[in-house]
């Protein structure tokens, strides 16, 4: 895989440029990339351990027994 510079130098760009990583922190908030990142990855999965543990859980259990569950499989 090509890095930056190498493929900046084949386009005859400038090296000075291409910028370092401490540049592109100038430009790039971390903000949004950290709330998508909770919000598509750690929640679902977060959501996703917690669902075995739902019928065994007193709620669960009574919606098992009066067969609610049913209602909702068409």
């Amino acid at each position: 895989m090509m890095r930056i510079t190498q493929l900046a130098r084949r386009s005859g760009v400038p090296a000075t440029s291409c910028g370092s990583t401490s540049d592109l922190a100038e430009f790039v908030e971390a903000g949004p990339f950290l709330e998508a990142f909770l919000v598509l990855i750690v929640i679902p999965l977060t959501l996703a351990w917690l669902t075995p543990g739902v019928p065994r859980a007193g709620t669960g259990q009574r919606v098992s027994a009066r067969g609610e569950h049913r209602r909702w499989r068409r």
